[in-house]
């Protein structure tokens, strides 16, 4: 992340468009990451009887033929639902830059603390609590934080610019052009 910000610097892109572009991919990422989960059978919840409950070849601590939540495919489609939700909200309402990223850090954090409290395998505790819990509602109380800090995260002339059939970043495009040009003209730059 902090590479990512310094790298945007030294481009003269501003970070937050970055990462409010990376917003929807990345819950993409994470959701194919997790068939890794279900081809490795690790990470599973806890014992169930559900139509799609998952078999696992040797449980530990259970008899052969338990099948348990599949938490890793409860993660993979809330992600690919939240990247969705991005998508499509995004359709509807111009964030202020950065925002976009915050909802997927939201998001991510609600998904997690769900899929936390199925999770049956050994980890660190902390006053009672998985330590990923924990991580969980740090990252909506700071995705929040960053959501709606300095007021509402609708930047509302971008959105009526959108309505109206607009390009709202059009000056983002604009300012990315002039700091390219203003860069291709500096001393020391090297050009074909």
């Amino acid at each position: 992340t902090v590479a990512g910000v310094l790298v945007c610097r030294r481009l003269r892109i501003d970070w937050r468009h970055v990462a409010d572009s990376a917003a929807p991919a990345i819950p993409v990422a994470q959701a194919i990451g997790r068939l890794g989960n279900w081809f490795n059978q690790e990470l599973y919840g806890r014992p169930s009887d559900l139509p799609w409950a998952l078999r696992i070849d040797f449980p530990e601590g259970y008899p052969p033929g338990t099948t348990f939540h599949p938490t890793f495919l409860y993660e993979a489609l809330w992600n690919l639902a939240l990247a969705g939700l991005i998508i499509a909200a995004g359709r509807r309402w111009v964030l202020r830059p950065g925002r976009w990223m915050a909802v997927y850090v939201v998001g991510y954090g609600l998904g997690r603390l769900w899929v936390e409290s199925l999770r049956i395998d050994t980890a660190t505790e902390i006053l009672g609590f998985r330590v990923n819990t924990w991580i969980s509602l740090v990252a909506i109380l700071g995705g929040l934080l960053w959501l709606f800090w300095r007021g509402t995260p609708v930047d509302d002339a971008s959105t009526a610019v959108l309505r109206a059939g607009g390009d709202p970043l059009a000056s983002v495009a604009d300012s990315g052009s002039a700091a390219e040009s203003a860069a291709e003209s500096s001393p020391g730059s090297s050009q074909e």
